[in-house]
C-alpha cells in the first residue's frame, strides 16, 4: 500500500515524521513524500534538503509556488498547489495521501487529491485557533474534502462530527 505523505514547511515535516518512520518499518506500506510550499524557498533555508540528509527520499518536488504575503494572493498560490500537487499524485499513485493541518498549500494538495480519487487522511482536522482565524476555514474545508481523520482531542472530534463527518465505532 502507498502511503504520500505531502508536506509544505519544516514545522509541520517535523510533526509527521515520526509516522514516516513507523511505516517506512512495514513491508506493508511504501511511503512516499511530497514536498511544496517554504521547503523549497531560499528563504526558509531550502528545508527539502533536511528531509533528504535526514535520510528520506523525497519522490516528487513541486515546482516553488508564487510568493506573497498579501492575502489577496492566496487564492493563486492555492491554485498552483492543486496543479503541482496534481501533477505529483499523478506520478506517485499513491493510495492515500496523508495531510496535516491547515496551511493554503496542503489545502490545495487535498483538493488535488480527492478529486483525483485519492482518499485523503487528515491529520489534525477539527482544531480551532485560538482567537478564530482563517486557518479555521481552510482546516474545515480540508475535513469535509478527507476520509480519514486524525483529531488531537474530543472537541476536535465532536467539531468534524458536527461537520457531519462520520464517526468509525470500534467493532468487537
Amino acid at each position: 500500500m502507498r502511503i504520500c505523505f505531502y508536506t509544505g514547511n519544516r514545522g509541520e515535516f517535523s510533526l509527521i515524521r515520526p509516522l514516516i518512520e513507523k511505516l517506512k518499518k512495514k513491508n506493508f506500506f511504501q511511503t512516499q513524500i511530497l514536498v511544496s510550499g517554504s521547503h523549497l524557498e531560499t528563504d526558509y533555508g531550502d528545508t527539502v534538503n533536511e528531509i533528504k540528509k535526514a535520510g528520506f527520499k523525497v519522490d516528487f518536488k513541486t515546482n516553488k509556488l508564487s510568493k506573497g504575503n498579501q492575502f489577496s494572493k492566496t487564492a493563486f498560490q492555492i491554485s498552483e498547489s492543486i496543479r503541482e500537487s496534481s501533477l505529483g499524485i499523478d506520478k506517485l499513485k499513491p493510495d492515500f495521501l496523508v495531510i496535516y493541518g491547515d496551511r493554503f498549500e496542503a489545502f490545495g494538495a487535498c483538493i488535488a487529491a480527492s478529486q483525483s480519487g485519492v482518499p485523503v487522511i487528515h491529520i489534525e482536522g477539527g482544531d480551532l485557533t485560538e482567537g478564530g482565524c482563517y486557518d479555521d476555514n481552510v482546516r474545515h474545508a480540508m475535513t469535509k474534502l478527507s476520509h480519514l481523520h486524525c483529531v488531537t482531542n474530543q472537541n476536535s472530534m465532536q467539531r468534524v462530527i458536527n461537520l457531519g463527518e462520520e464517526l468509525m465505532k470500534n467493532k468487537q
